[in-house]
């Protein structure tokens, strides 16, 4: 398939939606995009990802990283990589995190009150920072 027609169809596709169905943002909307772009802004200045899996753990439990945070989770990772680890379980004040440190992106997150279990899988390192 040409690349004239593969842009046609994405124009087509486009076209099937109504303004009012494109416009259909509210202000909480508008505001919640705010609130994503600036946690992007700061994770991106400490070269961080968050998996799609780790964000929804983070609302589930009310985990949420200021600029300090960030940047002691930043350091934690650089140090665990510098040791050889490639899956470290970091433990940050009441929260845990599962990273990988070659990606740099957060697994998942947690708190300790919500681990029943202490047992940690697949990781081939331990931070406490």
């Amino acid at each position: 398939m040409s690349e004239e027609v593969k842009l046609l169809n994405r124009f087509e596709r486009i076209d099937r939606f109504s303004p009012s169905q494109v416009n259909r943002t509210t202000q909480k909307d508008a505001v919640s995009a705010e609130k994503t772009f600036e946690e992007e802004l700061q994770l991106s200045l400490n070269n961080l990802k968050i998996s799609k899996h780790a964000g929804q753990r983070f609302s589930e439990r009310n985990i949420t990283l200021d600029q300090t945070s960030l940047k002691r989770l930043s350091s934690g990772i650089d140090a665990a990589y510098e040791k050889g680890v490639k899956n470290a379980l970091i433990m940050m004040d009441e929260n845990m995190f599962i990273v990988n440190t070659d990606s740099r992106t957060v697994i998942t997150g947690t708190q300790k009150k919500y681990c029943n279990s202490n047992v940690f899988t697949n990781i081939d390192g331990a931070l406490v920072i």
